[in-house]
């Protein structure tokens, strides 16, 4: 209007454009024995997730890719960091899947009646055994224990003492897993214990029965 004081009005706005990724390392590598151990994507295995601008990125599960494997399985497990702008970048976790693995199984045994023998496993990733015997058999196994018969009955070698007669025809083998673990444990292929008598000799209708050297 006229009288009135003449008005300069300015003003300044500044955009920052933020295009500048935010960082991470990747998590720690794990290793497991079977798939049920393998942990539920957790966001918190990300400790050190930054920013330039935001304070907090967030941080969220992308995937689980496997390479299709089994001994191991190697799974990638991603996780994307994401900032206010929309600007992300992946970090991968290492997961990988050992099982129980029985590389040489317990092998038939023949011996003399009285002597004794030793069934053998080799295995991986593993550090318990039970060793268990067949008498029907190999339809039905039942855990044997350390004593007057047997020794290493949770050891990778069981000693089967001065066998008799009675155990011709027994069946055995090792359940084999790893304490600490929830995983089920895996049963070798059984063997075949054979127990024979020594060689016989008549002599003016005496029969003798003796051990070979």
């Amino acid at each position: 209007m006229p009288g009135d004081p003449v008005l300069n009005i300015t003003a300044t706005t500044t955009w920052t454009v933020d295009n500048e990724d935010p960082t991470a390392n990747n998590p720690a590598a794990i290793s497991v024995n079977c798939a049920g151990e393998i942990p539920i994507p957790d966001i918190t295995v990300v400790t050190d997730e930054a920013d330039n601008c935001a304070t907090n990125p967030t941080v969220t599960f992308v995937s689980d890719t496997s390479n299709g494997g089994s001994n191991p399985e190697i799974i990638t497990r991603t996780y994307r960091i994401t900032d206010e702008a929309g600007n992300s970048t992946d970090v991968t976790q290492t997961i990988t899947v050992n099982p129980f693995t029985i590389s040489s199984a317990p092998t038939d045994q023949t011996i003399l009646v009285g002597t004794s023998t030793n069934f053998t496993v080799v295995v991986n990733h593993v550090d318990a055994y039970q060793w268990q015997v067949s008498t029907d058999g190999g339809t039905i196994f039942n855990n044997i224990a350390d004593g007057v018969e047997y020794s290493g009955t949770q050891s990778a070698t069981l000693t089967v003492i001065s066998a008799q007669l009675d155990k011709n025809g027994y069946w055995y083998r090792v359940v084999v897993s790893k304490s600490g673990t929830s995983c089920t444990g895996l049963a070798s292929d059984a063997a075949l214990l054979s127990i024979r008598v020594g060689t016989v000799i008549t002599n003016r209708r005496i029969t003798h029965r003796v051990k070979k050297n």
